[in-house]
């Protein structure tokens, strides 16, 4: 991390800022689409993790990619039934 240049840092942190609509509109198919791009990132920091000069900043990693996981899946789990239950359709929101 310490020898990382910021602009690649910018680069692994915009394709979670694609989000930021859904998540305001509470649109729980862009939640459920963050869900898919952080196991993409759980991908690289497990991968990380067996490197033999692994950090303390990847086990934090690993911690915080899990939480925001199970966070946005039950998230977008109870969005999805309780929308379903007041039925009111917001599929046609992006």
């Amino acid at each position: 991390m310490s020898g990382t240049p910021a602009i690649l840092l910018v680069f692994a942190v915009a394709p979670l800022l694609i989000f930021i609509p859904g998540l305001r509109k509470e649109n729980y198919r862009s939640i459920s689409m963050l869900c898919f791009v952080t196991l993409l990132y759980f991908t690289v920091i497990v991968a990380n993790l067996f490197e033999p000069d692994r950090s303390l900043f990847d086990i934090s990693a690993v911690i915080a990619v899990v939480t925001l996981f199970i966070t946005t899946m039950m998230y977008s789990r109870w969005l999805q039934r309780q929308q379903a239950s007041s039925g009111i359709d917001y599929s046609n929101e992006c």
